[in-house]
């Protein structure tokens, strides 16, 4: 159970390469759901690994469906993304009254990081380790997306890309935001509908590359990407991240190289 949480989003988190990351999902062995009882038994363990770290938070919450809600947090990460990314530290400045506040207000282990965020896709985005450009991406392809009514966006029953949480790591609080009814045409495009298809065609599809392979069997983050921006800066990044926590994982059980790095941080 250690290997399935840490070989891919939490893992860059633990070794501070990625600011946070989130799981939403029943942990499962060989395709079977795990028991809630057993479940409950395997967070309380990691939870105590971390019990005692000064920079790496983590959190879980038992949903109604007895799947869980995980949160891993990397601190000085999310310190440093306040003071240089301007959007983040407008917000915090505007919602409370100090750094100190909201740095406390998400370490509470009761309080789910995106719920201290009022819903802010961009913030999220930001948070999650995936940049300013794929952030802003995200959000502006559903503004686009719902108000164009762009299959898979809007259906029957209306949704947001990629609804299953493996495809793409953006959690369901991302995917539905509260998109504006009118969306205000960008400078550049002579409508919607051109801007929806240069969107279309910057997208960068990073599903079959994230996908875990020998030597290492890490997977990359996977998330709503597109070219240009800091985008490639970001990929390379958890390229060498990769083997990074590979080799942090090499010659060790799973559970004993979580607990060491733990107390690393």
């Amino acid at each position: 159970m250690y290997m399935t949480l840490f070989t891919k989003e939490f893992g860059y988190t633990l070794i501070g390469e990625k600011p946070m990351s989130i799981e939403e999902e029943i942990i499962v062995n060989g395709g079977v759901p795990i028991p809630p009882e057993v479940n409950k038994k395997f967070f309380a363990a990691v939870q105590e690994n971390f019990s005692s770290s000064k920079t790496v938070i983590f959190k879980s919450f038992l949903e109604n469906d007895g799947s869980y809600f995980l949160e891993i947090i990397n601190m000085p990460l999310i310190k440093k993304l306040v003071l240089h990314n301007q959007k983040l530290k407008e917000f915090v400045e505007s919602n409370f009254e100090s750094k100190a506040e909201f740095y406390k207000k998400i370490a509470n282990p009761n309080t789910r990081i995106f719920d201290v965020l009022k819903n802010d896709p961009y913030l999220k985005g930001i948070l999650l380790g995936y940049g300013d450009a794929n952030s802003a991406y995200f959000r502006r392809r559903c503004e686009l997306a719902k108000y164009l009514r762009k299959y898979p966006f809007v259906r029957l029953l209306p949704q947001c890309e990629g609804l299953s949480f493996r495809k793409p790591n953006f959690p369901n609080k991302i995917q539905r935001p509260n998109i504006e009814q009118n969306p205000q045409l960008n400078s550049g495009f002579q409508s919607l509908e051109i801007e929806w298809q240069w969107m279309k065609e910057i997208k960068w599809d990073l599903e079959k590359e994230r996908e875990a392979v020998p030597p290492y069997f890490i997977a990359l983050p996977f998330y709503i990407c597109r070219h240009g921006g800091d985008s490639e800066l970001i990929r390379e990044k958890y390229k060498y991240a990769a083997v990074k926590l590979a080799n942090i994982f090499s010659g060790n059980s799973f559970q004993q190289a979580v607990a060491e790095e733990a107390k690393k941080r």
